[in-house]
């Protein structure tokens, strides 16, 4: 009896202690709901007051205080798209849209108690910064699978012109608005988990970020905010999916597409035009607005210089990450041109995509480095061609394929590398990559679609089944002893990044029978590659089935070729415009060793068919003993030197590029 009545009490206590599912956040109560499966979840938590009229356009502000208990059982809104009227996204009924719209909803397993200190993910959703686009993902999986020792954090922001609202005007308002509130939005929640992640059995100390996409752009940039600093007080870790980054203008860049909406609203002439725009019914202003594009602002506060120029100056909060992208990221039709047929019109693709400073050469070399034998088998060796279920394949272009891998380097894979290198030349060793290859081959799935391993496919894995937008891919679907079924490789990715969730570190808690997966380094780019029953190692360069085209790997071409392409797509670069030297001189490009030895810089390799691979060096030839030029215009083994011309200077501030003129790629380097 006596040890009968200890149990019972013990078991009193833990039931006291434990987190309700009705919390009280003190300015107010918030009724959320118990599973099935052991998680509380709390839907509509308001992290800050309502954005509507006249919070407009300003920073986010402390939460209202309500008497009445908050039922916290549904969704809270999404955050209005760009154009969009108040509604359903998409047409869905899982995603309702409205200016009010800051909410998080909190996932914790409901036998946390206050003092339990869970560690906690903060997602950040992607979107382009003009939808919240992966609305009211679930989180219930990641806790359960995590054995009840995590809590996932899911959060709204304000996009398009009512989260990047930007220019001189709205520097000189004297009622609230200020740029960049999309971004304004994330802290002010990541604040709040701070101040009341003990009500949800959370550590306040041990919060990692989780982003895709724009999300993980909106990662890169928090990272390097603050002048550099970051948030150290806020975020301990970072996983960073499938990032990739647009350009980011100062004020006086968005006063023509602010001046193109105070027109079309009316408001140009308006006594205050600003407040003109900031008073208006919300379905009128969103009806009236423009379709210019808004992103974040170089506002000299919250972002004092374009990230990737931070990044290169080892100016960003140096945490232990996560960087990865999908194999085939660019095949959707919002990154490539599904219907593009002809060299022509695919060498259009690339001008609109890097805009005005690229040269004719460069579009050349571009061509050559990405050969139209990719319209039918990718760089890894995967079938890329119409599959026999051709009706299902979303685009028709003969080149497709061919425009969609540019894409998939210069705007996704290119662009994770470079900040897995820039981690790496801080010393950060808890620093990981990964390449997700799982592949939907089930009737009309990804691959009769022609997407293959699309951009952001990976969260499908990362959430679990039936947690994400309700599209799982036909593979996950299916039971693990299914030929077609990637359950178990989705089962592996979900259990590395609930690892690093809770210790920083994949490997801690990752299956049994998966392997280590081994740090990155800038001599030793090693990657994860996610496949639909297991994962493997991989090095960048030297990657599982990799072909080497033009005489450049993966890592060659993005050192030499597209990593100085997308920076200049980052900087929304003119005709004759060059990027800054690299970290404007404050340090030497720590990749400038590998290139060196990589075959981009240095050495000479045999491109594909009758293409010569040359390089010249040009400066003072620290590498003049080892270049083996195979050009006909070149007798020796010494670096041709070019003079700087005006045709030639828009090469100057980049440390590679890769140009193609008379039957011969050149690889020029500045160093």
């Amino acid at each position: 009896m006596r040890i009968a009545l200890v149990s019972y009490g013990v078991s009193l206590v833990a039931r006291v202690n434990a987190v309700n599912s009705l919390v009280d956040l003190g300015y107010a109560k918030y009724q959320g709901m118990t599973l099935g499966n052991g998680v509380n979840q709390w839907l509509s938590l308001r992290y800050a007051a309502p954005s509507i009229p006249p919070r407009r356009f300003s920073a986010p502000q402390t939460p209202l205080t309500e008497t009445e208990i908050q039922d916290a059982t549904v969704e809270g809104a999404l955050c209005l798209a760009a154009n969009k009227q108040e509604g359903l996204q998409y047409g869905s009924a899982r995603q309702r849209m409205a200016e009010d719209c800051l909410f998080a909803a909190v996932y914790a397993p409901a036998n946390a108690t206050e003092t339990s200190m869970l560690p906690i993910m903060f997602f950040i959703q992607g979107g382009g910064f003009s939808s919240n686009s992966n609305g009211n993902f679930n989180g219930t999986s990641l806790v359960e699978a995590s054995g009840m020792n995590m809590i996932v954090v899911r959060i709204n922001y304000r996009v398009g012109i009512l989260g990047f609202i930007g220019g001189t005007m709205v520097d000189a308002d004297t009622k609230g608005a200020v740029p960049n509130n999309g971004f304004n939005d994330m802290i002010a929640a990541a604040r709040w988990v701070k101040q009341y992640a003990i009500k949800f059995g959370g550590n306040p100390n041990h919060i990692v970020l989780s982003g895709d996409s724009a999300g993980g752009n909106a990662i890169d940039i928090l990272l390097a905010a603050n002048n550099g600093e970051g948030f150290p007080d806020l975020f301990v870790g970072a996983a960073v999916e499938s990032t990739g980054w647009g350009s980011e203008g100062y004020s006086v860049d968005r006063d023509s597409a602010l001046t193109n909406n105070l027109n079309s609203t009316g408001c140009l002439n308006a006594a205050d035009p600003i407040d003109c725009m900031r008073m208006m019914p919300i379905s009128e202003f969103q009806n009236k607005t423009t379709t210019d594009g808004w992103g974040p602002t170089i506002d000299g506060k919250l972002i004092v210089a374009p990230h990737y120029q931070m990044f290169e100056q080892g100016r960003f909060q140096n945490i232990p990450v996560v960087y990865g992208y999908a194999s085939n990221e660019a095949t959707p039709n919002f990154i490539s041109n599904q219907s593009i047929n002809t060299d022509q019109e695919l060498e259009n693709s690339i001008r609109n995509a890097v805009g005005k400073s690229i040269t004719d050469a460069e579009v050349t070399s571009v061509m050559n480095a990405y050969p139209a034998s990719l319209n039918e088998v990718s760089f890894f060796g995967r079938d890329v061609a119409p599959r026999a279920n051709a009706s299902f394949r979303q685009g028709k272009g003969a080149q497709w394929q061919r425009d969609a891998a540019i894409k998939t380097e210069m705007k996704e894979q290119c662009v994770g590398a470079f900040f897995s290198d820039m981690f790496a030349s801080v010393n950060q060793t808890q620093n990981y990559a990964y390449r997700y290859n799982v592949l939907d081959e089930t009737p009309g799935g990804m691959a009769d679609q022609g997407l293959f391993s699309p951009h952001t496919s990976e969260l499908y894995a990362i959430w679990g089944k039936n947690n994400t937008d309700g599209g799982d891919p036909g593979c996950l679907k299916l039971n693990v002893s299914d030929s077609l079924s990637c359950a178990t490789g989705a089962n592996i990715v979900q259990a590395y990044f609930i690892s690093f969730m809770r210790t920083l570190n994949p490997n801690t808690f990752r299956l049994d029978g998966s392997p280590e997966w081994t740090a990155w380094s800038i001599t030793q780019p090693n990657r994860i590659v996610m496949d639909n029953t297991q994962a493997s190692m991989e090095i960048m360069g030297q990657g599982i089935n990799e072909t080497t085209v033009a005489g450049l790997n993966q890592r060659q071409r993005c050192l030499s070729l597209m990593t100085p392409l997308s920076k200049r797509i980052n900087m929304g670069l003119g005709e004759n415009q060059v990027l800054p030297t690299f970290a404007n001189g404050t340090r030497t490009d720590p990749t400038l060793a590998v290139q060196n030895r990589s075959g981009s810089a240095c050495n000479s390799g045999q491109g594909e068919g009758n293409t010569t691979t040359v390089v010249i060096i040009i400066e003072d030839g620290s590498c003049h003993g080892n270049n083996r030029s195979n050009s006909p215009n070149s007798s020796s083994g010494s670096p041709t030197q070019l003079p700087v011309t005006s045709d030639n200077a828009s090469l100057m501030r980049h440390n590679m590029h890769l140009l193609t003129a008379a039957g011969l790629a050149v690889v020029f380097s500045f160093l």
